[in-house]
């Protein structure tokens, strides 16, 4: 009976300790599935110096892309917004472009958005 108990309360101790773990993987998941992701893709000619995306009052900076090269970052949504992309190119070349449009509440996860320098020197914008 008491190697029986000993057992009990090993399997009770792994169980207890797995807890923390597999709260910081559930947290990492959710993370992981709700995220708003935003992609600045360089197919012009020129590095993009600097690239200002405003999302709600927020703005998201990206610095230094290279032609060819795309950069990640992940942003938070705080209410209803469109989106307004300010674009600094390597010979001082200034672009603007507004598009689309986010909305807070249960809209406010899993946006994705990609805005495209194009080789003819324009800002390109897609969301789903």
């Amino acid at each position: 009976m008491k190697e029986e108990n000993k057992i009990k309360n090993k399997w009770r101790i792994k169980r207890i300790a797995m807890l923390p773990l597999v709260a910081i993987c559930s947290v990492l998941l959710f993370k992981y599935f709700t995220d708003n992701k935003l992609t600045i893709v360089n197919n012009s000619s020129q590095k993009a110096q600097k690239v200002i995306v405003s999302i709600c009052g927020k703005d998201i900076i990206f610095k230094n892309i290279n032609p060819n090269e795309k950069q990640l970052k992940n942003f938070s949504i705080y209410g209803d917004s469109g989106i307004n992309v300010n674009v600094t190119l390597e010979d001082k070349t200034e672009l603007d472009h507004n598009f689309g449009y986010v909305t807070g509440g249960a809209g406010a996860y899993r946006n994705h958005i990609e805005i495209e320098l194009t080789p003819d020197g324009k800002i390109k914008g897609k969301q789903n």
